[in-house]
């Protein structure tokens, strides 16, 4: 598992030259979303005077096979909430990963404020709507463009490469080394259990081992 320290991510973030990939990169390590997550969201899925961000669907990529032509396959659930998909798209809207990813996330402020700056400029774009992708407009950006501009930013910034997950990692480990309390982190992700979040991170956590030891040395 790789991660960002949250230096690093400064320093990755100092680079960025472009407006969107400035957001976009922000809201990976400061919500944890997932990829899939983040690109799905559309602007009626932000709440900027609650400051959450509600994760109810994912973005998937179609693999098309030899001689196949790529279609979409839009989930019942997609029609009932109104999500217009073309059958022309590489990509499919469906439920999340499971029952626990369907949350709200709250938001920091300078989060808050970046996509709030977004939106003013996204409409300026001619056609847009609510329903238009956060992350992209009337398409979401593509998985090969956010990989490249990682790279090319991670380079710059003269930081590891890591891959677009490993920004949850770094958004997990952020939290846990500023002893944050794990099942609020294990929420905040969308795991299934806490239990998830303790095999995946425990080893992230000598801090809170300290903590304990701290807790229980008192003067008998």
């Amino acid at each position: 598992m790789l991660f960002w320290s949250e230096e690093e991510f400064k320093q990755f973030y100092a680079v960025i030259d472009d407006d969107l990939f400035r957001v976009y990169f922000s809201f990976l390590y400061l919500t944890g979303c997932r990829k899939g997550e983040s690109l799905a969201l559309t602007w009626n899925d932000i709440d900027f005077v609650r400051r959450e961000v509600h994760i109810n669907k994912s973005l998937n990529r179609k693999q098309k096979t030899k001689g196949e032509k790529q279609v979409v396959n839009v989930p019942t659930v997609a029609s009932d909430l109104g999500w217009h998909i073309s059958e022309s798209r590489s990509y499919e809207i469906t439920t999340p990963k499971n029952k626990s990813s369907y949350r709200n996330i709250l938001m920091p402020m300078n989060l808050v404020n970046m996509l709030w700056e977004h939106q003013k400029r996204s409409k300026e774009e001619y056609g847009y709507t609510l329903e238009w992708f956060v992350f992209g407009g009337a398409e979401p950006l593509s998985d090969q463009t956010i990989r490249r501009r990682l790279n090319e930013y991670a380079d710059k910034a003269g930081v590891k490469r890591i891959r677009v997950h490993d920004i949850r990692h770094s958004h997990a480990s952020l939290l846990i080394n500023k002893g944050q309390n794990i099942l609020i982190v294990s929420q905040r992700l969308g795991h299934s259990d806490v239990t998830q979040t303790l095999n995946t991170y425990s080893h992230l956590m000598p801090n809170v081992q300290k903590q304990i030891i701290n807790a229980l040395d008192f003067e008998m």
